[in-house]
């Protein structure tokens, strides 16, 4: 059976509520942004319209998404939005992002049956006060049939400079290799999706040497980690999933 899987960033999807928690003032009424409840609804309408198109004559089974402040924005597009009628679910973990802003995933309950999930937080070693978005995992089953292993990422930004900010990918590309390599001693050939704004090229060193990412060749194995941009930038046909 074929499935529709859907990664998008969401361009900051707050509420227009403030949260003294977090770096969220941009986004309220009297901020920046001039975020009031009724663009909030527009954006939510736009974005629901979005995944029914990508989705085409069958909804996508699973949307991983990334800039997500919390769950009441996540409520809102599922229960009052257009999305309503597939009867989506979503699974989100509060991470340490300054700005509050977080990954999360939208599944179909009658297409993929979550059997576990957890957030993966990075520490930084090289400076203690500094947080980014958790990693989130995901354990299911396609179709009654098919167990599938899932990651959400939102890598650090290039903000301040590509140069400073390497190290940051870096260390995030190292705990999830750490995950991946955990799941696979563990696993006979598991099927592992990895999806998400990595703030990279798809040949830059994090995902190319530390997540170990190649293009699909016909030396692929079933163990090899397939960088489907990579195939598609270098003119290869990529797995068939």
């Amino acid at each position: 059976q074929i499935v529709r899987v859907v990664f998008y960033n969401l361009e900051n999807l707050y509420d227009p509520y403030d949260d003294t928690t977090k770096l969220d003032d941009e986004f309220t009424s009297k901020g920046m942004k001039r975020w009031t409840f009724s663009k909030f609804l527009v954006k939510l309408n736009h974005l629901a319209k979005t995944f029914m198109a990508i989705g085409g004559w069958e909804p996508p089974a699973m949307i991983g998404m990334c800039e997500v402040e919390n769950r009441y924005v996540l409520n809102k597009m599922i229960y009052e939005t257009p999305l309503k009628k597939y009867k989506y679910r979503f699974i989100h973990y509060e991470s340490a992002d300054a700005r509050g802003i977080d990954v999360a995933l939208l599944y179909r309950p009658e297409v993929f049956r979550v059997l576990f999930s957890r957030n993966i937080s990075i520490q930084f070693p090289f400076d203690s006060l500094l947080h980014t978005r958790d990693i989130l995992y995901i354990k299911g089953v396609l179709f009654s049939t098919d167990t599938v292993h899932i990651f959400v990422n939102h890598w650090p930004s290039r903000r301040g400079g590509f140069t400073e900010s390497v190290p940051k990918r870096r260390l995030v590309a190292q705990t999830l290799r750490s995950a991946l390599d955990s799941l696979q001693q563990n696993r006979v050939d598991p099927q592992i999706i990895i999806m998400g704004d990595f703030n990279d090229e798809p040949d830059q060193p994090a995902i190319r040497d530390v997540l170990k990412a190649e293009a699909y060749t016909t030396q692929t194995t079933s163990s090899t980690l397939v960088n489907l941009m990579l195939s598609k930038m270098t003119n290869l046909n990529p797995a068939t999933l």
